[in-house]
């Protein structure tokens, strides 16, 4: 008599391109917030370093154009530092796969507090999915079961909106419909 195999899902690191449902971050959207960020900061620290330049550059007696060199290389030094910062931190957010992916069987997510591998949850294992309003953004909540191997007791998975590829309107209405009422999904509270 022939012992019976178990059947075990095989887990990869990222859910498969062909899943119903895939949230990614938006390139775009990243690049708007992120290098306003990188402007805004440019300006503020470069006038602060330019104008520290400037003056020290005056004060040692250097002719006009060498002042001028001396105040603009600091402010160009540091725009190139935070372009580069912008562009690896794109590559690092974008590249990275789904941020959010559900099918009928259960729901993939990679949020902040386990950003190297994204969590796959079974539907039976979610006791809840919400969302919230926090300032400016709307923060998905995916509430496990405590006993769940997968994640820490009574954990709370969160996925901000702000930079992702659709809004949170179009992600609980997609869970819901994939969740077929094995988990509660409530709108914003």
């Amino acid at each position: 008599m022939a012992a019976e195999v178990p059947v075990v899902q095989e887990m990869t690191d990222r859910p498969a391109e062909d899943t119903p449902f895939l949230v990614r971050i938006d390139g775009r959207r990243f690049l708007i917030w992120a290098g306003g960020l990188a402007a805004v900061c440019w300006l503020l620290a470069g006038g602060l370093l330019g104008g520290v330049a400037y003056l020290v550059a005056r004060e040692a007696a250097v002719g006009r154009s060498a002042t001028m060199a001396l105040a603009g290389l600091p402010v160009l030094l540091l725009g190139g530092l935070l372009a580069a910062t912008v562009a690896m931190w794109h590559g690092r957010f974008t590249g990275r796969g789904p941020v959010l992916a559900a099918d009928r069987t259960g729901v993939w997510v990679a949020n902040g507090s386990f950003r190297a591998n994204p969590v796959w949850l079974p539907w039976d294992a979610v006791s809840a999915v919400q969302v919230r309003r926090t300032g400016i953004e709307d923060l998905i909540f995916i509430d496990a079961q405590t006993p769940h191997p997968a994640v820490p007791p009574g954990a709370r998975l969160m996925v901000p909106t702000m930079l992702l590829d659709c809004g949170s309107t179009q992600i609980v209405a997609a869970l819901g419909a994939l969740a077929a009422g094995r988990a509660p999904v409530y709108g914003r509270w």
